[in-house]
């Protein structure tokens, strides 16, 4: 059914805003930018276990406080903290690289700690020196990257007890209480505020401070935190990248692409600055740049499993599905327990009709997170699709269950209320989700549908009021109404709301498709214009390449309007004979065709619905639009 596509395409790129996009408009952006946190540093430690230089190789470790690398920058000031990569051995030394790949050099042996290690080294350094703030905000660090947070929590008020002017901590503690919960933002706050009271030069504080503001939506107060960071840390590549992700969540394109330039001439190897310039170019339009940043990416890090994610999500737009399913499998066998990653190829496949794979990957998302309610959801709809309606009730009903408060999950299910002929139980979906979003379009223009289909006019003109005032864009809602008037003989509203659906969209089918039908064949000869109906309907024509049957058979009737029955008779036949086999409508074809042939106009009786219904002309399958997340 027609408008069932339009709708859940508009809630399908509704649902996944709140999934990983290229636009990086979630918290997730500050697990990313925890990998250059400074947390701080106390005096050098224990050794590492002993281990032949060989072994170290490819390990991620940690290095004591205090350790300076080699042949390049300082990796640990006295408030640096950071994992890193060991990439070459030589006797009593190892290469390190950070995973941030702002730092680099050789460090002894004996200041590197494995860090499968790490807490434990630093517990038990805890143990022998229980009032060294340094050493638990080191540990803090650690089970933060563990997702401790309760633990790291701990860590960090035992640190600002022991020392209560310790602004590192505060500003740590900011960071855990976020990453927790994107809620606890207020609280994280609190924490950078008084860590930028305890020291108002702290550039770090400034740039997680900003971070905030960014998800508080105060762009402006975001821009200027990020300002002072970098004036106070003119060296800090992420300074920029965050004000750069404040000017792409503005819509200044530009400024973002320079800042993200700027963090890549302070750290070119650096993928996720790469990445985050590559969604800009994307958001601003210019696909080449994005993937030529999308690719550095994966050439400087090939397990950087976000890098492929994103680049998959492009191809995906781009419809280029076979090679979005092979970025969604690279990064699946970097990162196999992540979930989201078999949503997004299952989307993918979805897309590229691929409907049994599809369902395996949404099974493997459901055994790895089958408390994910947005999971059964998207495999329901991939039941939806190959018409298993029990198959897709059962998991409309599984996310109802975990989620009862996502409208999303009422619309669907009412639209397969309404593939089995259940209009009440899909009116009451459709209400139940209005209740949940009272700004629900797509549940109003749903509801619209089935009160249009059941000869309630006033019902559904009210809900597409209600779709409008939402969206005054939606051309589908203004092309609905135009329909519905036309149902109660209103044809000069109806072709104010079909033009208006057309000047906002002008390949709109739909509408056109009705604008041609009124000006053809309405039993008012006052709204009846030949002219005018022959130029829509052409253009109707050629959107469909002219093979259409029911496009064809409105262009008859628009020549027959305009006494060209030599025309009507042509393109009447020409409709006839492409056609399907046994269609229903061939009687009233036949109908016409002797009409036109008895230079005589086809006219409809005005208690009668004329317009082609939307489930004969699918016109809105090839609209379906992929998310602007997966």
């Amino acid at each position: 059914m027609v408008y069932r596509w339009r709708i859940r395409a508009g809630n399908e790129r509704r649902r996944r805003r709140t999934k990983p996009s290229t636009r990086f408009q979630s918290a997730s952006l500050l697990a990313w930018l925890t990998l250059a946190s400074a947390l701080g540093a106390g005096p050098p430690g224990a050794t590492a276990p002993p281990k032949a230089d060989g072994d170290w190789l490819g390990q991620r470790v940690v290095i004591e406080p205090g350790t300076i690398l080699q042949d390049g920058r300082a990796a640990a000031s006295d408030t640096t903290f950071r994992f890193f990569k060991v990439v070459h051995a030589r006797a009593f030394q190892v290469w390190l690289v950070s995973e941030s790949r702002r730092s680099e050099g050789w460090a002894p042996i004996s200041r590197v700690i494995a860090a499968d290690r790490a807490e434990a080294h630093f517990t038990a350094k805890i143990l022998a020196a229980p009032n060294d703030a340094w050493n638990r905000i080191w540990r803090a660090s650690i089970r933060y990257d563990k997702k401790e947070y309760d633990q790291a929590l701990e860590d960090c008020d035992q640190a600002i007890r022991i020392d209560p002017t310790s602004a590192i901590a505060y500003t740590i503690r900011g960071d855990v209480k976020l990453s927790k919960d994107a809620k606890n933002v207020d609280a994280a706050m609190e924490d950078y505020n008084h860590a930028l009271r305890l020291d108002p030069l702290y550039g770090f504080a400034y740039r997680r401070r900003g971070e905030a503001w960014n998800l508080k939506k105060e762009y402006d107060k975001a821009i200027a935190d990020f300002d002072q960071a970098i004036h106070f840390n003119p060296d800090d590549s992420y300074a920029y990248s965050g004000r750069g992700h404040v000017w792409n969540l503005k819509k200044e394109y530009d400024k973002a692409i320079a800042d993200y330039s700027g963090a890549l001439i302070l750290n070119p190897n650096d993928g996720f600055h790469h990445i985050c310039r590559g969604g800009a170019h994307q958001d601003k339009g210019d696909v080449e740049k994005a993937f030529e940043d999308y690719d550095q990416a994966i050439r400087i890090n090939p397990q950087d499993a976000f890098a492929y994610r994103v680049r998959g999500l492009l191809r995906l737009l781009q419809k280029d599905y076979d090679r979005a399913v092979e970025d969604y499998t690279q990064a699946i066998r970097i990162e196999p327990r992540d979930a989201t990653l078999f949503s997004s190829r299952g989307l993918t496949r979805k897309r590229a009709g691929d409907y049994d794979k599809a369902l395996e990957d949404y099974d493997a998302a459901i055994k790895l997170a089958p408390r994910d309610a947005t999971l059964y959801s998207d495999r329901g709809d991939v039941w939806s699709e190959k018409k298993h309606y029990d198959k897709a009730l059962d998991d409309y009903n599984a996310a109802i269950q975990i989620d009862p408060r996502d409208a999303t999950f009422y619309c669907e299910r009412g639209h397969v209320w309404r593939e089995t002929e259940n209009d009440d139980k899909a009116l009451d979906d459709f209400a139940q989700a209005i209740r949940i979003a009272p700004d629900d379009k797509f549940a109003y223009l749903s509801r619209a549908v089935i009160w249009k289909q059941k000869g309630e006019h006033d019902a559904a003109l009210a809900d597409l009021k209600q779709v409008i005032r939402i969206d005054p864009s939606d051309a589908f809602a203004y092309g609905l109404r135009g329909r519905v008037q036309s149902s109660r003989g209103r044809y000069e509203e109806a072709l104010a709301d079909l033009a208006a659906a057309v000047k906002i969209e002008p390949q709109e089918r739909y509408s056109l498709n009705a604008e041609a039908w009124i000006w053809a064949a309405a039993p008012e000869p006052k709204v009846r214009d030949g002219r005018r109906a022959v130029e829509a309907a052409s253009r109707l024509c050629a959107i469909t390449g002219w093979n259409d049957p029911d496009d064809l058979e409105i262009l008859a009737a628009s020549y027959a309007e305009s006494a060209d029955f030599p025309a009507a008779v042509k393109w009447q036949r020409r409709a006839i004979e492409i056609a399907p086999k046994d269609d229903p409508g061939d009687d009233l074809r036949q109908h016409r065709l002797k009409l036109y042939d008895a230079g005589k106009a086809y006219r409809t009786a005005p208690e009668q619905e004329f317009l082609p219904p939307p489930e004969h002309v699918a016109i809105f399958t090839a609209t379906t639009h992929p998310p602007n997340q997966a």
